[in-house]
């Protein structure tokens, strides 16, 4: 499970179809900017609802939609280091249904990323007035427990973010976590999203 420095996107939508699962304290940030559409969906997640019932929704929705090739799927909620609140506070221990049970309608290439600051963090350590999120080396890896919980439960890359962020633009900002589902992992510098088609 080795880890290295690699630069990406960080979150730009590319062609194809998006699905975003969205706490509902974040829907009007995330549905001023993310218009639906025949190529994306943004499917609020009330306060309280579980994993299992947010999952089911989707495949339900998705299902009658006829949509089996999602491009890029968005898990959008405040984090912090191993968990993103998506209606309830999700772990590694809870997130996996939001993606194992859409298996079927992702595409081969499709992403995985969690906008949730710090979610991908193992730990926090002050820098100035900030907190800097850090990619652990020791067992205790919550940050990274989170996506590759999450990357073998979809076999897709997952990626999430290391800091803070910032709800506009939506996207990965600074330095975010990238992990595969063999359990590779590498740091990155995410930039944000944009739409190629605007």
């Amino acid at each position: 499970k080795g880890s290295g420095m690699s630069s990406s996107d960080g979150g730009y939508l590319a062609p194809g179809f998006s699905y975003f699962y969205v706490d509902q304290n974040l829907a009007a940030i995330v549905t001023a900017q993310r218009r639906e559409s025949s190529i994306c969906h943004v499917q609020t997640v009330p306060t309280g609802q579980g994993p299992y019932d947010t999952a089911g929704a989707a495949g339900t929705w998705l299902g009658r939609k006829g949509i089996e090739n999602i491009t890029q799927l968005f898990i959008v909620g405040h984090g912090g280091p191993g968990c993103v609140i998506v209606g309830q506070k999700l772990t590694s221990k809870t997130i996996v249904p939001l993606g194992g049970w859409l298996g079927s309608f992702l595409d081969p290439t499709c992403k995985v990323r969690i906008l949730g600051c710090s979610s991908a963090a193992d730990s926090e350590l002050p820098y100035g007035r900030f907190l800097a999120g850090q990619m652990s080396q020791s067992e205790d890896r919550p940050g990274y427990d989170l996506l590759y919980g999450l990357a073998r439960a979809t076999n897709r890359i997952v990626e999430g973010a290391l800091n803070g962020q910032s709800n506009t633009p939506l996207g990965l900002k600074g330095g975010c976590r990238r992990v595969y589902p063999d359990g590779r992992q590498e740091r990155f510098l995410g930039g944000g999203i944009k739409d190629p088609w605007d």
